[in-house]
């Protein structure tokens, strides 16, 4: 009977912590939506989302025809980039879902005209495919360093090759445009595509960065 009795006390107490476990689960989602909501409507973070709404708009007004209102489009969504920081700093609104958001735009809007760009003829396919590999690999390194608590933060590199990646973008969009003539047109092609080279040669110098600081900090559990 006492060996009943204690089975039975352990059943109950386990069913006790499995409810208080469900309750506790479901107070941090009533809890987490709100927040998530808070933080979504913040200035900065509606800035990062009209920039990836814009940079698809952009891309729909070239392929329907509409260069110039594409390219107008274009250029707000990518300057917008500098904007969303500078307002989170300044309005002490950095969280969590920003530096999401902000690296989420970035890697879509730059992926998103690479493609258009190589759609349209002015850019080889080889482009598209480094970039989506460089990224990738990079984001499969930050996650699987993230699992194990190992943070790796930006380099310098990075930084420079988003920028060149960014410029050469506009610099193609201009050319394609319809503003030109058509041998400048052609020159700021050439132009955009060895920006985009270097930029791509800065990104994989970074990622090579990024893969040596997780193998240092690799232990394998």
């Amino acid at each position: 009977m006492l060996e009943e009795s204690l089975v039975q006390g352990g059943g109950s107490a386990t069913a006790i912590c499995r409810t208080a476990s469900v309750g506790g689960d479901r107070q941090e989602q009533q809890q987490g939506w709100p927040r998530f909501r808070r933080d979504l409507l913040t200035p900065p973070n509606l800035v990062s989302l009209g920039r990836i709404a814009g940079v698809y708009v952009a891309m729909a007004l070239y392929l329907w025809g509409f260069p110039l209102i594409g390219l107008i489009v274009g250029l707000a969504a990518g300057l917008s980039d500098y904007a969303d920081g500078i307002l989170a700093r300044r309005m002490k609104l950095v969280t969590p879902l920003g530096a999401l958001l902000d690296q989420l735009g970035d890697m879509l809007m730059e992926s998103s005209c690479i493609l258009l760009a190589v759609v349209m003829g002015a850019w080889h396919p080889i482009f598209l495919y480094l970039y989506l590999f460089r990224n990738l690999t990079n984001v499969s390194i930050r996650m699987a360093a993230a699992l194990r608590g190992q943070q790796i933060s930006s380099v310098f590199l990075g930084k420079m090759a988003t920028n060149f990646i960014f410029y050469s973008i506009l610099l193609v969009f201009i050319a394609m445009s319809g503003l030109l003539p058509p041998a400048s047109a052609r020159f700021l092609v050439w132009l955009s595509g060895a920006g985009l080279s270097v930029g791509l040669l800065w990104g994989y110098l970074s990622m090579a960065i990024y893969v040596r600081r997780y193998v240092e900090g690799y232990s394998g559990q």
